[in-house]
Parts: C-alpha cells; structure tokens; sequence
C-alpha cells in the first residue's frame, strides 16, 4: 500500500462546503482516485445550489494525486477541522 495526497488544482474552486483534500491510503494513484471520488461524489451530485457538477478527483485537470514520501520541504499535510 502507498499513501496519496490529493488537492484541488487551482484556479478550480468549488466553493465551500465541499471537500478541498484528502489523504488516502491505496494500492495505486487510480484507485486513490476511486477512493475520494466515492467519498465525495454526494458533495457534487445533489447540489441545489450555483456550483456546477464535477468529479474533480477522476480529472487530472482538476486535482492532483501525488505518492508521499518522507522527502520534500516541511508542511502540514492534513488538517481535519469540522465547520458548523
């Protein structure tokens, strides 16, 4: 198993309300992919509002999906902070 991190592709930006990121452990980046698209389908599909339905983790021109590794600049990876 690998561990991904997946975030939106700027300037795509589907408001708020809606997932921005995820970190997602899977055998491949497809499969990632797969994960967060199934986990946040509901935020795009039965939306009553303005923002247009997309699956923006299935499209690379929308978010990107990168194997971690120990290697690379200090940042915070996750932050897990719940609105309402």
């Amino acid at each position: 198993m690998k561990n991904f991190i997946l975030k939106l592709i700027p300037p795509f930006n589907p408001g708020y309300d809606v997932t921005q990121g995820l970190l997602i452990r899977a055998e491949c980046e497809g499969d990632a992919r797969a994960m967060a698209d199934q986990k946040t389908r509901a935020e795009y599909e039965d939306n009553s509002d303005w923002r247009p339905r997309h699956r923006p983790w299935m499209d690379t021109r929308l978010a990107s999906c990168a194997e971690m590794t120990s290697e690379g600049a200090a940042e915070i990876l996750m932050v897990d902070y719940q609105a309402g």
